[in-house]
């Protein structure tokens, strides 16, 4: 999945460690064109399109959010490895955030104890989402610290969905 929960990056770290990443924007393309189609026309939905990332996955919908938001209604970002590429993605989200209202209705992102960087990366996301002007959508940031990047995944979700609104039929 490495391929496809990435963008590709120019830092020699990051190629060495991932060879085949870079992805990410034929994966968005894949996602829009054929999977949320097929689900629209297969089954029974409210049209509310959630999606769910963690680590590669979290920097995926976190770069879902910040290049291409109306892709999905709703983000749960779970320990985002918004490291990736010497943090780029982070460098340019405020400008792309606060230049636009996005088409958002809730964020949930979560973390456990996990390395430093982990932390102020999800705290930048979550600074330049509180800061923007121009949103209505819901935020909610719930760190779980008794957690750690292997165990997490499966609270935050549980988490999440307990604050979803009902379906309405």
């Amino acid at each position: 999945r490495y391929r496809d929960f990435t963008y590709p990056s120019t830092d020699p770290e990051d190629i060495e460690f991932m060879p085949t990443s870079g992805g990410s924007a034929s994966f968005s393309q894949f996602m829009e064109s054929e999977v949320q189609p097929l689900i629209e026309s297969r089954y029974k939905t409210n049209r509310t399109s959630t999606i769910i990332g963690q680590s590669m996955g979290g920097l995926y919908a976190s770069e879902v959010l910040i290049e291409t938001p109306s892709l999905f209604d709703e983000y749960v970002i779970v320990s985002p490895s918004l490291w990736w590429e010497q943090q780029r993605l982070l460098a340019k989200a405020d400008s792309l955030i606060n230049g636009q209202v996005l088409p958002v209705k809730r964020i949930f992102i979560s973390l456990g104890t996990e390395h430093p960087v982990m932390h102020e990366v999800a705290e930048e996301l979550v600074g330049i989402l509180e800061s923007s002007p121009l949103q209505e959508y819901e935020l909610t940031y719930y760190p779980l610290p008794d957690e750690d990047h292997a165990t997490i995944l499966h609270f935050a979700v549980y988490h999440a969905l307990r604050q979803a609104r009902p379906v309405e039929e």
